[in-house]
């Protein structure tokens, strides 16, 4: 690993006040930057449900019902539950999560670049441009900035190890406990254990260098951590789940079916691919349809990558030009590259072989992430972690051995840290205020309800009932498999957020009863009453609102 080693002798505080100011002043900046731009995310938009708010709830009744499923980010659990002792409001809770990560994500990209040897004022701009990015704020859900925040804070420990087979070890423990928020990280922890077995075999010199006690115990945490709970991708359902509604998307456009790939995933895939239940299933039963799939996914990537990380909250044109601002961007970020590269390039070879060991350790995830977007979808979220480990191994080639303690010009410095923090432009260019928030006015119209006794809850948004208690429990539209009022009167159905998307839903749209029902709800025991501030209407079952 090529990064400065920590110097032996005892320094003065102003010695290492001088070396350090640099990266004071700009980690300061950046983190009043990322203050101001993440303050009003609450007023500018509303809760999403579903798997964000699937992770909360796991998080927020860990102790009631321990952690969900090794595909289910455990880890994640774990963090929201600690988030939750300081905020238990679940609304707030929500909120202070996407806030949090949001800002420290570019403090500690900054840090990684740093101990990568990237020059202080680039590694500032990087930071800084992810903080605006597409990438930071608006993307949902947020595991996967969990999941980077395990990798980079491993590779910043594996920065400081005193040998190759250390950074290996290190950083792949760090992929192991990634992999319990985003399983497709796991394929990076096998093959960073296979460099360090390997290493060890044909290298005396890296025998001879190793940290045997520490070796020994990560060994031991990792095994610990896997009988605890389990190997990081499950029993494979979620992996397919997620292909079967990633294939779906493909699959509807190409068609034209009215179904939903994300309520009707496994009908879609029924009708493409027969009875499989299984990625390789799928594979198998038609490699044609399969590599369509795949082609269409990697034809699609390369817009994604570039709008992720290249569309932000514009600095120097208006708003609407965002799509200019951002290949300008890419322009000015190529042929700078290529000017630094030129004028380096005597000392590039050298550059590239100390590199080796970073490069190992960054090589390592690309397959699992080149697999979950290709074989699934180059959903932003997935393209998130291997646009940054790019931006990292970029940034260390052009980087100086050293660079970690050499300072920058600082009254350059006091002027790239001033504009940062005062030019950061609001966060309302990446994520528009809502016009409406029809999740909070729901949750917020049912809360204020005189309801006495237990919910059942028919919605198709995927989750209210997080945020009102454990009185509610959600029936899911998607489970339905009988007549409606027997379906209804085996779920003990007694509240009904009837939504656009619940009435279309394809099992109720051409249902008899379920038509009876809208048309005249009181017929069958329920009061209408329309949601203030949405499109939606509010069935509740008389019995429910009787005192």
């Amino acid at each position: 690993m090529e990064t400065s080693e920590p110097s032996l002798r005892v320094q003065s505080t102003p010695q290492w006040l001088v070396e350090r100011l640099p990266d004071l002043l700009l980690i300061s900046a950046l983190l009043i930057a990322s203050l101001r731009f993440i303050a009003p995310v609450q007023q500018l938009t509303d809760i999403l449900l579903y798997d964000e708010s699937d992770y909360l709830a796991y998080g927020a009744t860990l102790l009631q019902n321990g952690l969900p499923t090794p595909d289910w980010a455990p880890l994640y659990a774990v963090w929201y539950f600690g988030l939750s002792l300081i905020q238990p409001d679940r609304i707030d809770l929500y909120f202070l999560n996407f806030q949090l990560l949001c800002l420290l994500l570019p403090l500690v990209l900054y840090v990684t670049l740093r101990r990568y040897a990237t020059p202080p004022l680039l590694a500032a701009l990087c930071a800084f441009l992810f903080l605006i990015a597409r990438a930071n704020l608006p993307m949902w859900p947020r595991v996967s900035h969990f999941a980077l925040l395990i990798v980079l804070g491993s590779l910043i420990a594996a920065s400081f190890a005193r040998s190759r087979t250390s950074a290996f070890a290190i950083a792949g423990f760090g992929a192991l406990l990634a992999a319990y928020a985003r399983p497709d990280l796991a394929l990076a922890a096998l093959l960073l254990a296979l460099v360090v077995g390997i290493t060890l075999l044909r290298n005396s010199a890296e025998r001879q260098a190793a940290n045997w006690p520490l070796l020994g115990g990560l060994s031991l945490a990792g095994l610990g951590l896997m009988l605890w709970l389990g190997p990081p991708v499950g029993d494979g359902y979620r992996s397919f789940a997620a292909f079967a509604q990633h294939f779906g998307l493909n699959w509807v456009r190409w068609t034209g079916s009215p179904l939903s790939p994300w309520t009707n995933p496994f009908e879609i895939i029924a009708l493409a691919f027969g009875d499989v239940q299984s990625v390789g299933g799928a594979l198998r039963a038609d490699p044609g349809l399969f590599a369509r799939h795949v082609f269409s996914n990697l034809a699609r990537a390369p817009q994604a990558f570039f709008e992720l990380f290249f569309f932000h909250a514009n600095l120097l044109l208006p708003p609407a030009r965002q799509a200019l601002e951002g290949w300008l961007i890419l322009l000015l970020s190529v042929s700078s590259a290529l000017i630094v590269g030129w004028r380096r390039r005597e000392q590039l070879g050298g550059r590239i072989r100390t590199l080796t060991p970073l490069w190992i350790i960054l090589g390592s995830y690309l397959p699992g992430l080149l697999i979950a977007n290709l074989v699934i979808y180059p959903r932003k979220h997935y393209l998130l972690i291997l646009g940054v480990l790019l931006l990292i191994g970029i940034m260390a080639l052009f980087g100086r051995p050293g660079n970690t303690r050499t300072s920058a010009p600082l009254l350059l410095t006091l002027a790239l840290a001033a504009a940062i923090a005062i030019f950061t432009p609001p966060a309302t260019a990446v994520l528009p205020a809502a016009q409406t928030k029809p999740t909070l006015a729901t949750v917020d119209f049912i809360a204020a309800l005189p309801i006495d006794g237990p919910v059942y809850m028919l919605e198709a948004e995927g989750g209210y009932n997080i945020y009102l208690g454990d009185r509610f429990s959600r029936v899911a539209e998607y489970a339905k498999d009988a007549p409606f009022n027997q379906w209804a009167d085996e779920r003990r159905i007694n509240m009904i957020v009837v939504s656009p998307t619940l009435r279309n839903y394809s099992r109720l749209r051409d249902d008899p009863e379920w038509q009876a029902l809208l048309n005249d709800p009181a017929a069958q025991g329920f009061v209408p009453l329309p949601i203030t501030g949405t499109d939606r209407l509010l069935l509740v079952q008389q019995s429910l609102l009787e005192p």
